[in-house]
């Protein structure tokens, strides 16, 4: 038996009407799900501007479409055509010249849509947020209203969920392997849903509850909106205690997408060749060829780029760290040529030998590199630091590949340059011990007399050739066995490994950008590379010059003699013997300025707000107060014309806006009066919902018709008459209506919509 639906002035009341503030809340639902791609992105402050851009286009697009009562195909279309124009310049594709839609930008948009999607999944995070790139957020953000709002034209408000729900699977499936960051977005996107669903679509449901009368209905409408309120946030609850114990979620890491594509890449898990240099320079590898190569050659060749430090060994790191960079899957070109500075462009075949390991040789910053057909395979695993230059296969071994590179060989800097540079940006700091302290004193003491940046670098790379060669000591470049090198002169001991190691960590002690780099210098008559000719040295960031390279090689000659080795000043060890130096330790790497009190941090760290909970008060908090802006506007437009209709300077054309502001009340209460309804159908309209205010209509059908058509003009006291009856019947309107019908009725722009401009 089907259940009867009402048609009551009270039934329609119950009706989700104001289709204008759903499709308001539903653009920012969207934009909400649309920012979670934020953790994707390396730069993520630059997806906001596109994003938001899509959506308010977007939703203007709706709007029109809202206005010209357009059929669902015909929004479709319009909204293809509004993408075609405005995409291009939100995307900021290079043949968009000042945003406009030309030939090539069009072409370049067909490429990103289909290209974008997949070069994003096999991104390491976070991605670069290139042209093609942005595609996938922008493009899914906009889908994604399209699908809501279009919910939303049929009256499908719980459906319209949808649309802003894909966005927000697609950051997911887009986004980190993080279990608690996911768990933190879910709980905060039904928040937000939650106001969304409850302020519309929910109340729908008491159109089908039967024949009940006007006061009956409302306390149903009550009841579901309390009953759909209450399970609403107990889904939310629910999910912020489970969610978090989730499996993939508790272990933190959980499947994405990207993993499907592209094997998961940490460059942390990458094995560092400075921790492999003895076994280079071993007798059965020192004659080995370990690569060789035909075309230009170079000075120096770079196995590997290590700007990271953890107190124990050098290393490729964490794309988060500082200076590092992310190693991306290589395409057909690894860097613009602009982005480099200036050089010669040269072109050397490779050919790997016995190299085993995941590092690739480079000659320089590359520009481009090609394998041939039966070496694809390993091409596809081959990624690029474009910060550090590096080459790294994802999978597999370096050994008996060729490719071709080619690269930019750039001028060393002369004397002038060096000593005008400054450093570019601060270094990265160094562990927290009592280790890093014995390198920081001394790297001050190797600098004292040094001004300018330069003369530091010089002081640092002259006290350090100071020291003796020696391949006894042994392997290791923790913080603790650098900080024993530097204790007295004759402990200054080691080869191009400890003194390059030394150099970079004295360098950040000072603050200075430092990071080692492993590779090889050959001879200049040969095109082979054997295991003897593997270097070490680190490099030092410089404003306009870059990353140069620093010679620190200490003459082989100089060899400490025995008990020089084993005899050491006691006066020069009483600050920091070498027994109070701890041994090699993971020591806290410092997260917190070095002039903030300890005691401080650990009163801040202590009222520190988990990051759900922020999440979830900024997506509750946000939406209640645009809510409150946009009734507050709808309200103050509303008055504004109240007042414009009482003030009319003619007595007769006051009278009449008396009757539009009737009108206007009665349709927000949800009344049903045609624009061409006569005064008296409208008053028996009024009287049937209304039966005591039988006498305020009959006054004011009176004294309407009077200033019609009485011979006598009527005066301002007959207009005062009419308005004071519309008033009564205006707070009559509202007399049975509770918070939620008033609200409801202050935010609807059904009556401005329907009445004369203003």
């Amino acid at each position: 038996m089907s259940v009867p639906v009402i048609d009551t002035p009270a039934a329609r009341l119950a009706m989700p009407s104001n289709r204008s503030a759903a499709t308001v809340a539903l653009a920012f639902l969207t934009l909400l799900a649309g920012v979670f791609f934020r953790p994707v992105f390396e730069a993520w402050g630059y997806l906001v501007p596109p994003l938001v851009g899509a959506v308010v286009v977007a939703l203007v697009v709706a709007v029109i479409c809202d206005r010209l009562k357009l059929r669902g195909g015909e929004a479709v279309l319009l909204n293809f055509v509004a993408a075609a124009l405005v995409l291009p310049g939100l995307l900021n594709l290079s043949e968009a010249k000042f945003g406009l839609p030309l030939p090539g930008a069009m072409r370049q948009l067909v490429t990103a849509l289909v290209q974008g999607p997949a070069k994003l999944l096999t991104s390491p995070i976070p991605a670069r947020s290139g042209q093609e790139l942005l595609a996938a957020p922008i493009l899914g953000a906009w889908a994604g209203f399209v699908v809501g709002w279009l919910c939303v034209r049929k009256r499908a408000y719980g459906w319209s969920v949808a649309g802003p729900v894909a966005t927000l699977g697609a950051a997911l499936a887009f986004g980190p392997r993080d279990g608690r960051y996911v768990a933190a977005v879910s709980v905060a996107f039904l928040a937000s849903a939650l106001i969304y669903l409850v302020l519309t679509g929910l109340r729908r449901d008491t159109t089908t509850l039967g024949n009940v009368g006007p006061n009956d209905a409302s306390a149903l409408r009550r009841q579901l909106t309390l009953r759909s309120a209450a399970v609403l946030m107990g889904i939310v609850g629910v999910s912020a205690v489970v969610g978090p114990r989730l499996p993939g979620v508790a272990d933190n890491d959980r499947f994405t997408l990207r993993h499907l594509l592209t094997p998961p890449f940490d460059s942390a898990d990458l094995p560092s060749p400075l921790a492999e240099f003895r076994s280079f320079q071993a007798p059965n590898r020192a004659k080995q060829s370990l690569l060789s190569f035909t075309g230009d050659s170079a000075k120096r060749w770079r196995l590997a780029v290590l700007p990271a430090y953890d107190g124990r060994v050098w290393s490729a790191g964490a794309p988060t760290e500082p200076n590092n960079g992310v190693f991306e899957l290589i395409g057909a070109r690894l860097a613009k040529r602009t982005d480099l500075g200036v050089g010669t462009v040269r072109t050397t075949d490779i050919t790997v030998d016995r190299l085993a390991g995941p590092w690739l040789p480079t000659a320089g910053p590359a520009l481009t590199m090609s394998m041939s057909k039966d070496e694809q395979a390993a091409r596809a695993t081959t990624r690029y630091n474009t910060t550090s230059g590096s080459l790294v296969l994802s999978t597999g071994s370096a050994s008996k590949l060729h490719y071709e590179l080619t690269w930019l060989d750039q001028p060393e800097p002369t004397n002038a340059e060096l000593e005008a540079a400054t450093f570019a940006g601060p270094g990265s700091p160094l562990p927290i011990g009592p280790s890093s302290r014995v390198v920081g004193r001394k790297a001050t003491e190797f600098t004292a007399a040094a001004d300018t940046d330069w003369e530091k670098v010089s002081a640092l790379r002259s006290a350090l050739k100071d020291g003796y060669f020696t391949k006894e000591t042994p392997p290791g470049h923790s913080i603790g066995d650098l900080a024993r090198m530097v204790v007295t002169r004759e402990s200054m001991q080691g080869s191009d490994e400890h003194y390059a190691a030394l150099f970079a960590t004295l360098g950040r002690a000072l603050n200075i950008p430092t990071r080692v780099v492993v590779g090889f210098v050959p001879n200049s008559a040969t095109k082979t590379i054997h295991g003897s000719d593997v270097k070490a040295w680190p490099e030092v960031n410089f404003v306009g010059l870059g990353w140069v390279p620093i010679d620190i090689t200490i003459d082989p000659s100089k060899r400490p003699k025995p008990k020089q080795a084993q005899a050491v000043n006691r006066a020069e060890q009483t600050p920091t013997t070498p027994n109070t130096i701890p041994s090699p330790e993971p020591e806290v790497i410092q997260s917190a300025p070095r002039n903030k009190d300890s005691k401080d941090a650990k009163t801040n760290r202590s009222f520190q707000i988990p990051a759900p909970v922020i999440i979830g008060a900024v997506s509750i908090t946000i939406p209640c107060l645009l809510v409150a802006a946009f009734v507050g506007v709808v309200v103050a437009l509303k008055g504004r014309r109240r007042r414009r209709r009482r003030s009319r300077s003619d007595p007769a054309r006051a009278i009449s806006g008396a009757w539009e502001e009737l009108r206007d009340r009665a349709t927000e209460r949800g009344m049903s009066i045609p624009r061409s309804a006569t005064l008296a159908e409208t008053g028996r309209t009024v009287t049937a919902d209304f039966p005591q205010e039988h006498e305020s209509v009959n006054t004011l059908l009176d004294m309407s018709e009077r200033a019609a058509y009485h011979p006598v003009p009527p005066t301002a006291e007959h207009s005062m008459a009419v308005w004071s009856a519309v008033d009564s019947l205006t707070v009559a309107f509202g007399s049975d209506a509770n918070r939620w019908d008033r609200l409801k009725r202050a935010a609807s722009l059904r009556a401005l919509r329907r009445s004369e401009a203003f």
